[in-house]
C-alpha cells in the first residue's frame, strides 16, 4: 500500500465469511476485472499478462474462462485441471450460456464452478451482487462460489474458455472444503447447503430459467438428506423455512415428485429429532 496507492486494504473487524467478503472486494474494486484467487492458491508466472492480452481479444466477453493446474499437497506431480465449456476461444452467448452448469438431469455441466479461474467483468459482477438482494450480505463459507456464478451466468451476456495456463490449485487435504463435517460445525456445513439452495430457488423467480435451477437447488438438499438426519442439532426453524419452500412449490411437485416426497420425510424426520431434545 505504501509503494501503490491502487492497492487498498478491507478489513472486517469480525470474520464475515467468503461471500460477504467476496462481494465486498468486488463493490470497492476500481478495475475493469476481477480476478479471484483463493488463500492456498497461486497463480502462474506471466498469466495476468497473457489474461491482459486475452482481454485485447475479446474486450467485449464478460466471463473469459482459463485453464489451471491441479497439485495434491501430498504429491510432487502437477496435473492439468480444466473444465470450460465448448472448444477454445468459441465464444458462447445467451440463451445457452444461462444454461451451462447444467446437464439435462440437473446437474453440474462440465464448467469449473469456482469463481477463480475465470476473468470477470467488474460492472457484471457487481449487478449480479445486487440481483441477490438482501443475500448478498449472509454469512456464507461453503458453496458460496457456486451460488454467485450460477446467478452470474443468468446475467453475463457471453463468456469464452481460452487456452491459458494462468493458476495453481493446490487440493489440501486440510482445506475447509475437505473437512466441512469434521472439524467444522456440521450445522454450519448444513446451513449453507441449504442457504445455497435457497439462494438459487428465490434467484430462480427472477430469471427465465426458474424450472431448471429450482430443480437443481431441490436436488443439493436431496444429496445432504443423510447429512441432514445425522448431523444436524440446531438451526431447525431454518431448515424448516427452506424445506416449506419446496415442499410448496407446485412447479417442483409436478416436476419431480419423488424428490419432493423424500423432503417430506427429511421434514418429518427433523421435526421427530427436534421433539425428542
Amino acid at each position: 500500500m505504501k509503494k501503490d496507492k491502487r492497492i487498498v486494504l478491507i478489513k472486517h473487524e469480525t470474520n464475515k465469511g467468503t461471500f460477504i467478503t467476496r462481494n465486498d472486494g468486488a463493490l470497492n474494486a476500481k478495475g475493469e476485472y476481477i480476478f479471484f484467487i483463493d488463500p492456498d492458491d497461486m497463480i502462474l508466472e506471466n498469466s495476468l499478462q497473457k489474461l491482459y492480452e486475452a482481454t485485447l481479444k475479446y474486450p467485449d466477453v464478460d466471463i473469459i474462462q482459463f485453464k489451471a493446474y491441479k497439485k495434491i499437497i501430498s504429491s510432487k506431480n502437477l496435473v492439468t485441471w480444466a473444465r470450460g465449456y465448448k472448444k477454445y476461444d468459441k465464444i458462447v452467448t445467451q440463451p445457452e450460456l444461462c444454461s451451462i452448469m447444467f446437464y439435462e438431469d440437473n446437474y453440474l455441466y462440465l464448467i469449473m464452478f469456482y469463481l477463480w479461474g475465470k476473468l470477470i467483468k467488474r460492472k457484471v459482477f457487481v449487478e449480479t451482487i445486487e440481483k441477490l438482494g438482501h443475500y448478498k450480505n449472509v454469512h456464507m463459507t461453503l458453496h458460496e462460489d457456486m451460488a454467485i456464478l450460477f446467478a452470474l451466468l443468468q446475467i453475463a451476456k457471453n463468456y469464452v474458455y481460452v487456452k491459458i495456463y494462468g493458476y495453481l490449485y493446490y487440493k489440501n487435504t486440510a482445506s475447509v472444503s475437505e473437512n466441512k463435517y469434521k472439524y467444522r460445525k456440521a450445522n454450519k456445513t448444513i446451513r449453507d447447503n441449504f442457504l445455497f439452495s435457497e439462494i438459487l430457488f428465490d434467484f430462480s423467480k427472477n430469471t427465465t430459467f426458474d424450472k431448471k435451477m429450482a430443480l437443481f437447488a431441490l436436488n443439493r438438499i436431496y444429496h445432504i438428506y443423510y447429512h441432514v438426519c445425522t448431523f444436524v442439532t440446531d438451526g431447525f426453524e431454518y431448515i424448516f423455512k427452506v424445506l416449506n419452500k419446496f415442499i410448496n412449490c407446485e412447479v417442483l411437485a409436478n416436476k419431480s415428485k419423488f424428490y419432493v416426497f423424500r423432503l417430506k420425510k427429511l421434514f418429518e424426520e427433523t421435526q421427530k429429532k427436534l421433539k425428542k431434545k
